[in-house]
């Protein structure tokens, strides 16, 4: 099995990887992992990309253009549409066809309820 492949598998440490397959020193392949992590830390973190996001509206000069948009959406949540869940995930109740103010509030019961789906085999 490839190097690579084990990293992927998770059967090897990226380190491990970079030292013996690539031929980096261990303080050079300890630098690249800390890169790494950075990388995927500053790319998958909603807070920074909004940081990022605000600090590049200010620098282009549309920070006002930016504080209106959040005041006409709302304000600010903190969680962006895609990222805030439906229901008993943090999200808005489940509309569909709730018709009474007790079927509001268990809106999510019935799923949280439900088992395993069988398939007829």
């Amino acid at each position: 099995m490839a190097g690579r492949t084990m990293v992927v598998d998770g059967l090897r440490s990226i380190k491990s990887f970079l030292e013996k397959d690539v031929g980096m020193t261990e303080e050079e392949a300890e630098d690249e992992v800390a890169e790494i992590l950075a990388e995927k830390y500053l790319l998958g973190s909603p807070d920074i990309a909004a940081f990022i996001g605000a600090k590049v509206a200010e620098k282009s000069g549309m920070a006002d253009e930016l504080n209106a948009y959040k005041e006409a959406m709302g304000g600010d949540t903190g969680k962006s549409p895609l990222e805030s869940g439906i229901g008993n995930q943090g999200g808005p109740l489940r509309r569909g066809n709730i018709q009474t103010q007790t079927g509001m509030e268990q809106a999510d019961v019935g799923m949280n309820t439900m088992g395993t789906r069988r398939t007829g085999r």
